[in-house]
């Protein structure tokens, strides 16, 4: 084991190693040591303290930031159907849909009664709020309705007309049951 003078040498405490060289007692010496070892102890534990506070609290920031990026994200999902729904209530947006979509119905019920009585050979298309005949022995070239020749046209109205008077027929039948 070493002896306190060892100790002394070996660290820097000069003051203990005069302290034993003259043939005092160096208890008031290490007692000062002991009690600044103390401080910086006590002093240490606080920063800790502080520090593991301040984890917490950075802890505590970054739950609450994803939390609110969560939100964010929400908000702008949100708002992007918000700015759509505005586009399609506009003046002319939300009838325009509605006659787009319309149209589309049409050509395609029209085009099943179209296709029955010219042997295949015409069906109806939209394109935007354009009605267009395809001509299937053409190689589906499409052509708008109004370049139609007399008796294609008469063709296309009478598809267009039977469609009528079915989805008529089966309004009048719901009515009726009801």
């Amino acid at each position: 084991m070493a002896t306190l003078q060892q100790l002394a040498s070996a660290n820097p405490w000069h003051d203990v190693g005069t302290e034993l060289k003259a043939g005092r007692s160096p208890k008031g010496s290490l007692n000062k040591r002991l009690q600044d070892a103390d401080a910086v102890d006590r002093q240490v534990n606080q920063q800790i303290g502080v520090a593991t506070t301040e984890i917490k609290r950075i802890e505590e920031g970054i739950a609450k930031a994803k939390g609110i990026a969560a939100e964010a994200e929400e908000a702008r999902a949100a708002g992007s159907l918000a700015r759509d729904l505005a586009t399609l209530l506009r003046v002319t947006g939300f009838p325009n849909y509605i006659r787009e979509r319309a149209l589309k119905v049409l050509a395609q019920d029209g085009s099943h009664r179209l296709l029955d009585i010219s042997r295949n050979r015409y069906e109806f298309r939209v394109d935007g709020q354009e009605f267009l005949v395809a001509d299937n022995w053409n190689l589906g070239e499409t052509r708008s309705v109004k370049t139609l020749s007399g008796g294609e046209t008469f063709l296309a109205s009478l598809a267009l007309r039977r469609f009528g008077y079915t989805r008529e027929s089966v309004y009048r039948r719901r009515l009726q049951q009801s």
